[in-house]
């Protein structure tokens, strides 16, 4: 009987005589078992960053919304109005932005067909 098995360490097997103790087969693999723990550390981490993410995101939307509710509120229109009220505008402000851009103004672009203009700039 070998050390490791008389010292309290579990008998695992025996090959010719020779016990293999489960210290034995833990200091033969505890290389292996450490890039292990690392990888079980990174996932925990990844995991923990997701959570925080998803927690996060949710968090900026339910602002948003309370903001957006509270602006139609002060404006005496639906959530809905306002949204395509603000998009309607800022849509169009972008198509203008693109227009100053590109040096051309809606009339020149609506002669070289609206779309390859825009693409122009």
């Amino acid at each position: 009987m070998t050390v490791a098995a008389q010292s309290g360490s579990q008998k695992l097997g025996v090959v010719n005589g020779e016990v293999v103790s489960e210290e034995e087969v833990r200091e033969a693999a505890a290389h292996d078992l450490g890039e292990l723990e690392v990888k079980r550390l990174q996932a925990e981490a990844k995991y923990q960053q997701d959570k925080h993410d998803i927690l996060q995101k949710t968090l900026d939307g339910l602002i948003e919304d309370k903001l957006l509710q509270a602006e139609a509120d002060k404006r005496k229109i639906s959530l809905e109005e306002l949204v395509e009220t603000e998009i309607e505008k800022n849509f169009r402000s972008a198509v203008n932005r693109r227009f100053r851009r590109s040096g051309h103004t809606w009339w020149t672009c609506a002669e070289m067909k609206f779309a390859k203009c825009l693409s122009a700039s």
